[in-house]
């Protein structure tokens, strides 16, 4: 059995500087002993470059997630329209996800009607199948090079926002977006509340279903996040749930050759930068998932391990290798043994 997992948050650029770093010492040996190969994607672009999409500069991140949400997205034209907190100093405008504190459907809807009332003569409809995924569907491509919320997270937004032909009337909707929530009861609310209200939209991942060319990454995928299901149906491909840990995963994997599962626990810590959260997150997956792993890798009832950071590098690792004490590759400092 080849397993490829994908952990998106493992290696965020802030760990380097924690002391004293989480105590994880499977993760550690893991780290030290594999085959590191520089630069992998983020997760979503990882997964379809896994499924073999070859449709060009930005995956239809918007269209593939919404099927996984629950939308018929087969289809049209797609962008995701996430709900978004921005926060205004003399530094530029920074945004922040609702990961935290995401809309309730009730304010969901309240927020969707509004936006539905202003531009439903221009046949837009903001639909919000899920708290931090919202999405337009458009009859016709637009065209827009957008950035991915996750890269956007934390950052100033004036050099991030949609660029292209169409780039114009999109950052002026943008800009109307923000205007009309900041009065909606349902922002007055949250303010009343100390939550963060919904400043406006944030729009990427544009374009329409894949209809060909996608292939499967493995026998097996194993994966919760919307776009690795997303995509699962697209290829045609059966999607398991995410197992609990990775004992539970071995016996449902039983009889695969290979699979592919997403662990993006640390991912909302790793990009919000709260080290608590993301230390408590490792050492859930360091009892669930690297310490059973590795003593499979020593049994040898796993015989590869394939561990993409996305974002930090890949690591290659064969069981017979885990007894190669020599190795020490640097990402291994970022956990304690």
């Amino acid at each position: 059995m080849h397993l490829t997992l994908l952990v998106p948050g493992l290696l965020p650029e802030w760990s380097a500087r924690l002391a004293p770093p989480p105590r994880a010492p499977a993760l550690r040996r893991l780290l030290a002993r594999g085959r590191w190969e520089a630069g992998t994607e983020p997760l979503d672009a990882e997964l379809f470059r896994r499924f073999g999409w070859q449709g060009g500069s930005e995956p239809p991140v918007a269209a593939v997630s919404a099927a996984a949400d629950g939308l018929d997205a087969c289809t049209g034209w797609w962008l995701r329209a996430d709900p978004v907190h921005l926060h205004a100093d003399l530094h530029g405008v920074t945004l922040h996800p609702l990961d935290a504190a995401p809309p309730t459907p009730e304010e969901a809807e309240a927020l969707a009607s509004a936006f539905d009332r202003t531009y439903a003569d221009e046949g837009l409809h903001l639909l919000t199948p899920a708290a931090g995924r919202w999405y337009l569907r458009l009859e016709a491509p637009v065209e827009l090079s957008t950035t991915p919320l996750d890269a956007a997270s934390g950052r100033d937004i004036h050099r991030l926002l949609p660029r292209g032909r169409d780039a114009a009337v999109w950052n002026g909707r943008m800009t109307e977006v923000q205007m009309l929530f900041y009065g909606e009861a349902v922002n007055i609310a949250r303010e009343s509340r100390h939550l963060p209200i919904v400043s406006g939209l944030w729009l990427w991942g544009g374009g329409a279903w894949p209809q060909r060319g996608l292939r499967a990454p493995a026998a097996g995928v194993y994966a919760a996040a919307p776009v690795a299901r997303g995509l699962a149906r697209a290829a045609g491909l059966a999607l398991n749930p995410l197992p609990r840990g990775f004992d539970d995963w071995q016996r449902a994997a039983a009889g695969e050759r290979s699979a592919l599962v997403v662990l993006d626990a640390l991912q909302p810590a790793a990009a919000a930068g709260d080290a608590g959260a993301w230390e408590a997150a490792v050492g859930a997956l360091e009892r669930d998932w690297f310490a059973p792993l590795t003593a499979a890798l020593r049994r040898r009832t796993l015989r590869a391990l394939t561990l993409a950071s996305c974002g930090a590098g890949t690591l290659e690792l064969r069981a017979g290798e885990l007894w190669r004490f020599w190795r020490r590759a640097p990402a291994a400092s970022r956990f304690a043994g």
